[in-house]
């Protein structure tokens, strides 16, 4: 959102795990999303390496980088995308050609931090846009069914609470009451 805000006609195509690929999809600002075939601490460096050269087609002008691994910034350098952008993270210099400094105590928030990178590395703290994904209705009655909700219209609350990477990210069960 903060880069079409920034950049009205921009296109943004995501490269993203496969099991965020529903989310993506619903989010009207992105044009495609591309399935990151590489798990996480995967290496692979001979698949990032064609990943990369098979994205050269795209003609990308810049990359943004979350991740702060060096190996996240290897598709994008063989992608021949002419600005790549980031926060420094594992030595990146080269990888980067556009490499940030984060200052933690200035951007407290992760959400802050990634919004940062579609503006000016100078400017102020990013404002923060309201999320929004565009729902179908058709997938909604599928969720329902699923999970045998009934056809009210009362409000549903979701929560995930797994995490990929371990009990390190997992909101403790005591703080759910």
């Amino acid at each position: 959102m903060a880069l079409k805000q920034r950049h009205v006609h921009c296109t943004i195509d995501v490269l993203a795990p496969e099991w965020s690929l529903a989310l993506i999809e619903c989010m009207p600002e992105v044009r495609k999303a591309i399935v990151m075939p590489f798990g996480h601490g995967k290496f692979d460096f001979k698949g990032r390496k064609a990943l990369g050269k098979k994205l050269r087609s795209e003609c990308y002008d810049q990359a943004i980088v979350l991740p702060n691994s060096w190996k996240s910034a290897l598709i994008p350098y063989f992608a021949n995308i002419p600005k790549r952008t980031g926060y420094i993270g594992e030595a990146r210099w080269g990888l980067l050609n556009d490499a940030r400094k984060l200052d933690k105590k200035r951007l407290t928030k992760t959400v802050q931090r990634f919004v940062a990178l579609a503006n000016n590395p100078d400017d102020q703290i990013p404002a923060i846009p309201q999320p929004r994904l565009l729902i179908n209705p058709a997938s909604v009655d599928t969720a329902k069914s699923t999970f045998d909700l009934g056809e009210s219209d009362s409000k549903v609350l979701g929560l995930c609470p797994g995490a990929e990477y371990g009990p390190a990210k997992r909101w403790p069960e005591q703080h759910y009451a």
